[in-house]
């Protein structure tokens, strides 16, 4: 059983964090293949103990599971292309550049367009020592996160804590009272029991199952936005933020590379994609969604696809998925897949893992308080037949991204 979680469309391989490829384009109508060559390494990039240590260790380990969007700008393990010919003398040539380092227990690539190779190195490990940071803060792997400090904080008095996890937390906590509980970032006792169970390949008993329940609950978080300060009231809790944070930290490391001076850029981690200006002579980042038979094309917005494909455990006929209903206790019986875009990776995030567990009508109520936000969900019309027939998509129109009209007609070409 593999322990993974929301997928990434990324080939993985043993090379260790850091290690780029020399690439070569090769031009294809609507596709850019990219195949490698020799090594460039990008050093001194993260301190050693800030790199997360394996795939199954790391921030995001809970409530998503791995689904193939592909780039169709597919990704080979390259961090330089050969210089595009320029037709302009005026306009300055900008060469392609990826790279990937682990961090939050998968992969993270970063594709961007700058002047000089310098330029594209010094901008991409600021962007990773940026992710890194934040790692720091929000996993609940390490003991010594910030985190991980809190919530050992149970019955004391109202903790100072950063600006980062404050910002997750509160929007964590208002999730959880837009979609009825459905989504919640306090139910960590729940999402770790499932993981166990689904490992075992066993259910939960009974006692297990009431006392994660209990130790749940957004009642035992209090924040307070003027003292900035969290406060853990409930026994037992444990907070997992591993359906939300991922797409906060992609948003700030795309801060980080725009603060470099590059603003062509897409980062990706998992399921979450955040992207800049256009890559140039192109409308957009061109991307598919595989599971919709779609493309779409995107610049300044965020793209995020959530669901349950991989991680579950069937008992006694029943398919019992890693990703938990909070409300019930369960992991979810239904396969669901929820694709959003909107203009950042947080909201993006948020609202990609809270419609894996909403029904239509909630759904709907939910994306009605995000009006520039576009959704596409594969529903069962049969909770219990096979994926097929019995599976439909339903896209959910919403207004165009902050910056234009990038998501007018965005789905148009997805099918069930």
């Amino acid at each position: 059983m593999r322990s993974i979680s929301k997928f990434s469309g990324l080939a993985t391989d043993n090379e260790p964090p850091g290690i780029g490829t020399r690439s070569k384009v090769i031009s294809v109508p609507g596709i850019v293949s990219v195949y490698g060559s020799s090594c460039d390494v990008l050093p001194g990039t993260i301190p050693k103990k800030m790199v997360a240590t394996t795939a199954n260790r790391g921030l995001m380990l809970t409530g998503k599971t791995i689904l193939l969007l592909f780039l169709v700008l597919s990704f080979s393990t390259g961090c330089q292309v050969e210089p595009e010919t320029r037709t302009s003398p005026v306009v300055p040539r900008e060469d392609r550049y990826v790279y990937r380092q682990v961090h939050m227990g998968m992969q993270v690539r970063i594709v961007l367009y700058a002047g000089t190779r310098d330029e594209a190195r010094q901008a991409a490990r600021a962007a990773f020592e940026e992710i890194a940071r934040l790692d720091w803060i929000f996993s609940d792997y390490r003991d010594d996160s910030e985190l991980s400090r809190l919530v050992l904080r149970v019955g004391q008095a109202p903790v100072l804590v950063s600006q980062e996890l404050y910002e997750v937390l509160d929007r964590g906590q208002r999730l959880a009272r837009q979609t009825g509980g459905a989504f919640d970032i306090t139910a960590g006792a729940l999402t770790r029991l499932w993981r166990s169970a689904i490992r075992d390949e066993r259910m939960p008993n009974e006692a297990e199952l009431r006392s994660a329940m209990h130790a749940s609950g957004n009642d035992k978080l209090r924040l307070d936005a003027t003292a900035q300060t969290a406060q853990i009231t409930g026994t037992g809790l444990r907070l997992d933020l591993g359906g939300i944070a991922k797409g906060y930290v992609i948003d700030q490391a795309l801060t980080t590379l725009r603060a470099h001076d590059v603003t062509k850029a897409l980062v990706e981690a998992g399921g979450d994609i955040v992207v800049g200006a256009a890559p140039p002579g192109e409308a957009g980042w061109h991307l598919t969604i595989p599971h919709a038979g779609c493309e779409v094309v995107l610049a300044e917005a965020a793209i995020s696809t959530s669901g349950d494909t991989e991680q579950f455990v069937e008992i006694e006929g029943i398919r019992y998925s890693h990703t938990v209903d909070p409300r019930t206790g369960f992991g979810l019986t239904h396969r669901r897949i929820a694709t959003i875009v909107v203009s950042d990776g947080f909201t993006a995030d948020g609202l990609a893992t809270a419609l894996t567990l909403l029904e239509e009508i909630e759904a709907e109520a939910l994306l009605d308080l995000y009006p520039k936000t576009r959704a596409l969900v594969g529903y069962r019309r049969l909770p219990e037949g096979p994926l097929g027939p019995d599976y439909y998509l339903r896209v959910f129109d919403g207004a165009p991204t902050q910056n234009g009209s990038n998501t007018l007609g965005l789905f148009a070409g997805c099918h069930g």
